[in-house]
């Protein structure tokens, strides 16, 4: 796969915090690439990967390289790993009320 040109970064914050109250969020990074691999020889795809962070710093694993044959396309994509992402992280953690009081508890205990 060859870049044509580098990543545009992009931070996207879910606007929930963790147990630890760090900021739940994703790095996005878009590419446009060409590639013979993945599609016809000479086609432009747009790539992106969307990696989870806290606090704005990387978390986690990466999430698969994601590919499509139109920048329309992509965001479609990106969008719906997002909110994926968003309603797992409301399963896991709870309301946001409940992640407040668990973060107040940390902080009061002080191990934040």
């Amino acid at each position: 796969m060859t870049n044509e040109t580098l990543p545009a970064v992009q931070a996207v914050d879910l606007d929930m915090r963790d147990e630890k109250g760090r900021a739940i969020g994703y790095q996005i990074r878009r590419y446009g690439a060409r590639t013979d691999i993945y599609s016809k020889p000479g086609e432009t795809l747009f790539v992106a990967t969307v990696q989870p962070t806290r606090n704005g710093k990387k978390y986690g694993a990466i999430v698969p390289w994601s590919y499509a044959s139109t920048a329309e396309g992509l965001e479609a994509v990106i969008a719906q790993k997002i909110e994926e992402g968003r309603k797992r992280y409301a399963k896991k953690f709870g309301t946001q009320a409940k992640l407040d009081a668990a973060t107040a508890t940390f902080k009061r205990i002080g191990r934040i």
